[in-house]
């Protein structure tokens, strides 16, 4: 009898334990922003750890896409129900008998670009970190908030009240001032950092248009599309990208019934503007759980970033680093390895739902507070120097962040006693 690997055991007895816990957490917003922000920093403290000794950005990227796949098919298996979009605390007493239906060619064609996106974004920003200095990168990525602003404008049609983008102002300023130093840089190195900026808020927008915020009820506002059963996925695990598009490919092949292969509704799923390009393309809208994004998105995510590593020969030295003469890395390595895409696996899962509760702008802000905070931490570990410039902008970037939460909590309060 074959003995299976101790990475795989010791997926199977951590998973079925702590990631439920994580997805049945309370549905706060700021309970979910709190936990982001801690594996956040961590994970940023822990890549730059790992990537000392194993220097392979990409493939650490594959990595963190491979757990990703095992991690979220392990949850499917020991509970169906988080692929719900409505449900907010699932365990094994509180079961969902929805069936899932199959994606249509639109939203396969959303879903791949969007996994597209997300590899660009890193790959851009690794690529320009080799052309510029890590604090003018930082200062760069400080204006992430304005260009969040700016794609909710043109994409979502929401306007930033004058309140929130004051609070902005000692933001970036803030991480100017803590990232104070060299900014050397060419052209086209800040060519590509703006670029990766502009990417990563537009990743974060998109994101909070695929997640859909459910009805009471948890089921799409207009189901009508998904009532009946054929066709509909009753397995274990919800249908997944490549299994949507091989159903899609053989109902071209072979037509059925109109009645016979529901998929998720077109339509916008609630009473507001649809998101418009100026092609007259409109955005589909899914009522997905985070879970069941990350699900559909990972394994793309793990494809591209393999071939990715392949084409620039990263593949060939990391093949030399594992298995080379000198055997560079150690099975202890590999076990850090190993945590660290199950530690990246549980901050997208965290991400996605932070995402979805707490809006784009306020994830921009909580991502320029963290970077300010990474650096505090790094004079601890590494046990660096503070200027003066770099303590007052810390301070200054706490408090912008401090600040657009209350606005946030106050605008919401109002909302909330208008529709009272």
């Amino acid at each position: 009898m074959l003995r299976r690997p101790r990475s795989v055991v010791y997926l199977e007895r951590l998973l079925p334990g702590f990631f439920p816990r994580i997805l049945s957490l309370p549905d706060s917003p700021l309970v979910w922003l709190a936990l982001y922000f801690v594996m956040n920093l961590s994970l940023t403290l822990y890549n730059k750890s790992v990537l000392l000794r194993f220097p392979f950005p990409y493939t650490l990227t594959a990595l963190h896409a491979l757990c990703g796949t095992i991690g979220t098919s392990i949850l499917f298996r020991l509970n169906p129900g988080y692929a719900n979009p409505g449900a907010r605390t699932l365990t094994s007493a509180s079961p969902l008998n929805l069936a899932t239906p199959n994606l249509n060619g639109k939203q396969l064609v959303v879903l791949f670009l969007f996994s597209i996106l997300y590899t660009v974004n890193i790959v851009v920003s690794n690529a320009s970190l080799r052309l510029v200095t890590v604090p003018f990168h930082q200062v760069v990525r400080a204006s992430a908030p304005f260009f969040t602003i700016m794609f909710a404008a043109l994409l979502l049609r929401k306007r930033c009240t004058k309140q929130k983008l004051l609070s902005l102002i000692p933001v970036v300023a803030g991480v100017g001032f803590a990232t104070y130093g060299d900014y050397y840089f060419t052209p086209f190195g800040f060519f590509l950092t703006l670029l990766g900026t502009l990417l990563a808020s537009l990743k974060t927008i998109i994101t909070n248009v695929i997640l859909v915020k459910p009805s009471a009820s948890g089921l799409p506002a207009s189901s009508d599309s998904i009532s009946s059963e054929h066709g509909q996925n009753q397995s274990t695990f919800p249908p997944s990208f490549f299994s949507s598009l091989a159903t899609l490919v053989i109902n071209r092949v072979f037509p059925p019934s109109p009645s016979s292969s529901p998929t998720y509704p077109t339509k916008s799923l609630f009473n507001q503007p649809p998101i418009m390009f100026k092609l007259s393309f409109t955005l589909p809208k899914l009522c997905l759980s985070p879970l069941h994004l990350l699900y559909l998105l990972s394994p793309l995510a793990f494809i591209q970033t393999t071939l990715l590593a392949h084409f620039t020969g990263e593949l060939d030295r990391v093949r030399w680093h594992l298995f080379g003469p000198g055997e560079i890395t150690s099975p202890d390595m590999r076990m850090w390895l190993l945590l660290n895409g199950i530690l990246a696996f549980g901050l997208n899962v965290v991400s996605f739902n932070a995402n979805r509760r707490v809006g784009p702008l306020g994830m921009s802000v909580a991502a320029n507070v963290k970077q300010v905070l990474t650096i505090l931490c790094a004079v601890v570990v590494f046990d660096l120097t503070i200027t003066l410039a770099n303590g007052l902008g810390i301070v200054l970037t706490l408090i912008g962040g401090a600040l657009y939460a209350a606005v946030e909590l106050r605008e919401k309060d109002e909302t909330k006693t208008r529709i009272i």
